[in-house]
């Protein structure tokens, strides 16, 4: 994937007026780096492209996120990207374009294991509201875990130890579908 380089850091002693407002936003992260992008390349952002103002705090967005969602948004400044199919009845790579699966290459997966990166990334998705790049992260998610037991699964997820009785009762309670149906 190539940089296309819309998006540039503010330095630390430049000012917001040095921007154009109409055609350019100031996303601030977690760790205080100023990140220009244009107003054209956030579209599919519901959060950034409704902002009205020429400064958008993002809370839960460090800046090493920043990269990433620059190049999908830039990559998809000007078309939409094509829909993911529900149900995913074949392997994610064979149903994406070849420039999005080389996207979640350098930026999400490491082998088959669910990385720290890939997990901030679907969270900074959501959290801006770009639905499209968030629905390509989950379904690598799930394509991750398609077809896995739960051993495989645990060692995809990194997950080493079993969890308690009232850690799974906090799981069921926030996310109620994973709780196991009595059988018929």
């Amino acid at each position: 994937i190539r940089p296309r380089r819309k998006m540039r850091l503010l330095g630390p002693n430049e000012e917001i007026s040095s921007i154009n407002q109409l055609d350019e936003l100031v996303l601030q992260t977690t760790d205080q780096r100023r990140f220009v992008f244009s107003r054209k390349s956030v579209r599919l952002s519901r959060i950034l492209h409704e902002a009205s103002t020429p400064v958008v705090d993002l809370p839960q967005v460090d800046s090493s996120m920043m990269e990433p969602l620059a190049q999908y948004l830039e990559h998809y400044t000007n078309t939409d990207p094509p829909a993911i199919p529900k149900p995913l009845d074949q392997p994610l790579h064979e149903c994406i374009p070849p420039w999005d699966v080389e996207y979640l290459q350098q930026y999400a997966l490491t082998g088959d294991k669910v990385t720290d990166k890939l997990v901030r990334l679907m969270n900074a998705s959501s959290f801006l509201g770009i639905d499209p790049l968030r629905e390509l992260l989950c379904a690598t998610f799930a394509n991750l875990l398609r077809g896995k037991s739960a051993e495989e699964a645990q060692a995809i997820l990194g997950i080493t130890e079993p969890f308690t009785r009232e850690e799974e009762l906090i799981a069921e309670r926030k996310f109620p579908f994973l709780k196991e149906k009595p059988a018929a």
